[in-house]
């Protein structure tokens, strides 16, 4: 295997690790942050605003959602991107659902903001 071969394999290993570690990231925050705010609400002295509790919790849940199928559309990308390198399918194929990946990793992420800025909210009072 030449420099350049062993240099993209590399890169491409730490693609998948990076993009595997940024899935893991957002359950990890979308997760911590369903039961953080669960456990303030038992503890809490403070009445929150329960609709908008509710709507943080909504978030959260939609964005663990939207991790979980982002692990399926990765698995995808790969599937389908063996299949184009052993010639089973035409090139390209895999870059709709890398696509898919990347716009439901970015909606856990907003779903994590919106959330985040809910529950903050709920419990202060201005």
């Amino acid at each position: 295997m030449t420099f350049n071969e062993e240099y993209i394999l590399e890169t491409y290993k730490s693609l998948i690790s990076f993009g595997n570690e940024s899935i893991k990231a957002l359950l990890l925050l979308n997760g911590g942050a369903l039961i953080a705010i669960l456990a303030y609400l038992g503890d809490s002295k403070i009445p929150p605003d329960f609709c908008k509790l509710k709507i943080s919790i909504i978030s959260f849940v939609i964005g663990l959602s939207f991790c979980a199928l982002s692990f399926f559309f990765a698995y995808r990308v790969q599937y389908v991107l063996l299949n184009e390198l052993l010639a089973r399918h035409k090139e390209g194929r895999h870059v709709v659902w890398l696509t898919i990946a990347f716009i439901a990793l970015f909606l856990s992420l907003v779903c994590f903001m919106c959330g985040a800025y809910f529950g903050t909210s709920a419990f202060i009072k201005i």
